[in-house]
């Protein structure tokens, strides 16, 4: 849960990340790999592990990518998407697997959890053809995400919807 001022505390256990240096190291952690798109301007940090630490403080942050070597450290929402082939990036995770609450969190796979209302949730997939008009609907990404479910499971016949960010359902 989030701590004072709206950040998530992480816990004393979480698993080392890896450093600037060496491979991943935690098996939540993965190289070569990077999301997108950013949440906020990347800064600068000294290794993936307080990369990893500053995604965990932040809410709202669901992933990082650190960029080896230069430094940067980007952070990502729940809807971020992940691309693989990134030489000199290792991203994951706010915090590993069995460091997170299970009744908060469901797992895709050891790289991404999703808020568990978006547990059916498949990042980069997209469904054709639609079965109704596009929705154009407001507010952030995550309140686009809930609103295009809400309208799926409005419809007769609706098993799967695609979000198209910012605002397409």
């Amino acid at each position: 849960p989030p701590a004072a001022g709206g950040r998530r505390a992480p816990p004393a256990t979480m698993a080392p990340a890896a450093s600037t240096t060496t491979a991943a190291a935690a098996p939540c952690l993965e190289r070569d790999a990077a999301w997108s798109p950013d949440m906020a301007a990347a800064t600068e940090e000294p290794s993936a592990a307080a990369c990893q630490e500053r995604c965990g403080e932040l809410d709202g942050c669901a992933r990082f990518s650190f960029f080896a070597p230069t430094g940067a450290c980007r952070l990502h929402d729940s809807l971020a998407v992940r691309t693989r082939g990134l030489e000199g990036f290792v991203s994951g995770p706010f915090m590993c697997w069995q460091d997170v609450d299970r009744r908060q969190f469901a797992k895709v796979d050891d790289q991404t959890f999703l808020p568990r209302a978006f547990g059916c949730m498949e990042p980069g997939v997209a469904w054709s053809p639609p079965m109704a008009p596009l929705a154009q609907l407001e507010g952030g990404r995550l309140a686009v995400a809930h609103g295009c479910r809400r309208l799926c499971e409005s419809e007769d016949g609706c098993e799967h919807y695609t979000v198209t960010l910012p605002s397409t359902c």
